[in-house]
């Protein structure tokens, strides 16, 4: 199989297998890789983001954005950020501020519907992430009022909404 580099994500999940496991580990991530690759080959981009790990797609589109068609950017942009565990990514604020066309697409039908419809013009939110605000009160850090022409996008993220605020807004 050669020397295979696991990502930080891959080495965490290595550690808690037990020795049989961890071959199987790396076989599935050496057959994942070349996958990875052969999308990346064939200009599959889509392919190319959503074989990553839920960590990793991010920097996976960040890698292809440039090959995306305008809508393909925002609604994948969408999908990908839905898919992360709570984290800050340092450049989410460059690919939330795009100038590309048909920004509509990055949220659902539902989310697009509950921000026209359902958030007031001034909105309290919490738990500051980078360019994300939690709407729900769970486990408060940094509450703040912010009004709704500064919200770029919400996201609903099951037990909780999300909002995306944009970076030049001063809060």
């Amino acid at each position: 199989m050669g020397i295979l580099h696991l990502t930080e994500t891959e080495k965490r999940k290595h550690r808690r297998l037990s020795k049989p496991e961890k071959m199987a580990h790396l076989e599935k991530v050496a057959r994942n890789r070349k996958l990875i690759a052969l999308a990346h080959e064939k200009g599959d981009w889509i392919g190319f983001i959503c074989l990553h790990e839920p960590q990793e797609k991010l920097n996976a589109f960040q890698e292809v954005q440039g090959e995306l068609s305008d809508a393909d950017y925002w609604s994948w942009l969408g999908e990908v950020w839905r898919e992360l565990p709570d984290v800050r990514h340092p450049f989410a604020a460059v690919l939330f501020t795009s100038n590309r066309a048909k920004q509509s697409e990055l949220m659902t039908t539902a989310e697009y519907n509950f921000y026209r419809k359902g958030l007031p013009d001034r909105i309290r939110v919490y738990s500051k992430r980078g360019i994300s605000w939690r709407l729900s009160k769970g486990a408060p850090r940094g509450r703040q009022t912010i009004q709704k022409k500064d919200v770029l996008a919400l996201f609903d993220r099951g037990h909780y909404y999300e909002v995306i605020v944009v970076p030049s807004s001063r809060l």
